[in-house]
């Protein structure tokens, strides 16, 4: 988790959401992880001593309201990302065939 903290900040990432409390500090911690594994999944291992582009980080964030929002059951069921994400990972996407 504090590898991940690094590039989502849970103060940042509140403000992001527009999120006052502390009551979805846990869930936010565990989007954040699940966003990386999206993020690596798309660009690749993010080296945590490397500065990580903006656009990478904003489509993490991106992804993390998406998630977040998605749970809420008096919200329309959002089924996938929005595209805005895939367009701002897709200068970085890394292509595996196997």
């Amino acid at each position: 988790m504090a590898r991940t903290s690094t590039y989502f900040p849970l103060d940042k990432l509140k403000a992001h959401l527009a999120i006052e409390d502390d009551n979805d500090d846990k869930l936010l911690e565990e989007l954040t992880c699940a966003a990386r594994g999206f993020l690596e999944g798309w660009v690749g291992p993010l080296d945590d001593r490397a500065p990580v582009p903006p656009e990478i980080l904003l489509a993490g964030r991106e992804y993390i309201r998406w998630l977040y929002d998605s749970r809420d059951p008096d919200k329309p069921a959002l089924y996938e990302p929005p595209p805005g994400v895939f367009s701002l990972l897709s200068r970085y996407r890394k292509w595996s065939f196997g």
